[in-house]
C-alpha cells in the first residue's frame, strides 16, 4: 500500500529546472512506491502574487481531458491535483500500474527568460533537446524513469510529464508531444481560473529578496498552483553553477498538520527551531519547513554560498506575510 506522503523532496535535482525537478523527482517516488497524496475533495486554491500584472493562474488540470491522458495510459485515468507540488496527476485506474502523467503550469512577467533559463540548463546536463512547432518554444528532457517536455507559450510555462511507460523513447516523445499541442491550443482559447491572491507563495519571498539572497539582478521566477491548495514560487539565475529558490506553500486545513508532521518524520534528524510560526523545523542544510495555523511552507535552496542562518531569516520574515 502506498504511504499518504511522499519521501522528503530534496532540492537538489533542481539542477533540471523547477518543472521538470518537480515531475522528476515524484516519478522516482511513484516508482519506488513512496506515491504522493492526491486531493479527493478540495476547493480551488489561492494563488500566489508577484510584482506583475498576472491576476490568475493556470488549473494543471485543464491543459487537456482525461480522455486524452487515458490514451496514453493504456486505460481509464484517474486524474487528481497533487499535494506534494502544485501539480496535476493522471494515473492508470489499475492499482498495480505505475504508468502516470505530472503536468504543471507556471506563469511570470519573464516567461521566456525563465524558460530560457531551464533550457540551457537542461542541455547543460546533456539530455535537453529542442523541439519544433510546440507553443513559442519547447524542449524535452530524458528522465531517469520517463520523458518530459517544457512549452513556453506566451506569459505561461508548462511541463508534461510520463513516466513508468514501456513505449519506446521516440513513441514516448510522440505521445507527449500531441498532448503538449493540444495543451498549447487549450491556453490559446482559455482564461486562467485560480485566482491571484496577496497572500500566496511569491508573496511570502519576494524577487527582491531572492535577489539579495543570490547576490545576483538578474533572477528569474514563476509561480504556479493547483487547485489542491498547493502553491509554488521558484526563483532562479543563469548563473554557471544552478542557483534556486523555491517555496512551496500548502493551505489545505486538517492535512496541513498532518502533511507537516509526515515530513518531519521522514528526515533523518530533523532540527526544531523556536520562534517562528507555530512549529518549524530544518534538515539542518538548505531546506526549512514552517507551519502557522492551517498553513505551511517548505523554503529551500541550492546555492552554496546561502548558509542554514540566512535561509532561517528568510522563513523568519515569510511567516509574518502569511
Amino acid at each position: 500500500m502506498k504511504s499518504l506522503f511522499p519521501k522528503t523532496r530534496k532540492l537538489r535535482c533542481a539542477s533540471w529546472g523547477s518543472l521538470v525537478c518537480l515531475a522528476g523527482c515524484l516519478a522516482l517516488s511513484a516508482c519506488s512506491g513512496s506515491g504522493d497524496q492526491s486531493a479527493t475533495n478540495s476547493q480551488p486554491t489561492k494563488a500566489p502574487v508577484q510584482t506583475s500584472s498576472l491576476k490568475s493562474l493556470y488549473d494543471p488540470c485543464v491543459l487537456f481531458s482525461k480522455d486524452d491522458a487515458s490514451q496514453l495510459l493504456g486505460g481509464a485515468a484517474k486524474v487528481l491535483p497533487s499535494f506534494s507540488g502544485p501539480l496535476c496527476t493522471y494515473r492508470n485506474a489499475t492499482p498495480t500500474d505505475t504508468k502516470a502523467l505530472f503536468v504543471s503550469v507556471g506563469s511570470s512577467d519573464d516567461a521566456r527568460g525563465y524558460f530560457a533559463m531551464d533550457r540551457a540548463q537542461g542541455k547543460k546536463d546533456g539530455s535537453g533537446q529542442d523541439l519544433s512547432g510546440i507553443g513559442d518554444a519547447a524542449f524535452t528532457v530524458k528522465l531517469e524513469t520517463g520523458h518530459s517536455i517544457i512549452v513556453l507559450k506566451d506569459q505561461t510555462v508548462y511541463s508534461i510529464t510520463l513516466i513508468g511507460s514501456p513505449l519506446a523513447a521516440d513513441a514516448q516523445q510522440s505521445a507527449l508531444t500531441k498532448l503538449a499541442n493540444t495543451a498549447a491550443k487549450t491556453l490559446a482559447t482559455t482564461t486562467p481560473t485560480l485566482p491571484v491572491t496577496q497572500s500566496g507563495a511569491c508573496k511570502l519571498v519576494t524577487v527582491q529578496e531572492a535577489n539579495q539572497t543570490f547576490q545576483d539582478t538578474t533572477t528569474k521566477w514563476l509561480q504556479m498552483a493547483n487547485s489542491a491548495g498547493v502553491q509554488e514560487c521558484d526563483y532562479g539565475t543563469g548563473a554557471s553553477s544552478p542557483q534556486r529558490l523555491q517555496l512551496f506553500l500548502t493551505t489545505n486545513g486538517d492535512l496541513t498538520t498532518q502533511y507537516f508532521s509526515a515530513t518531519k518524520k521522514n528526515l533523518e534528524k530533523p532540527v526544531d527551531l523556536k520562534g517562528i510560526g507555530d512549529e518549524a523545523y530544518s534538515d539542518g542544510g538548505q531546506n526549512i519547513w514552517v507551519r502557522k495555523g492551517q498553513s505551511y511552507f517548505h523554503l529551500s535552496v541550492l546555492d552554496p554560498d546561502v548558509d542554514e542562518s540566512q535561509l532561517e531569516q528568510l522563513a523568519r520574515t515569510a511567516v509574518t506575510r502569511l
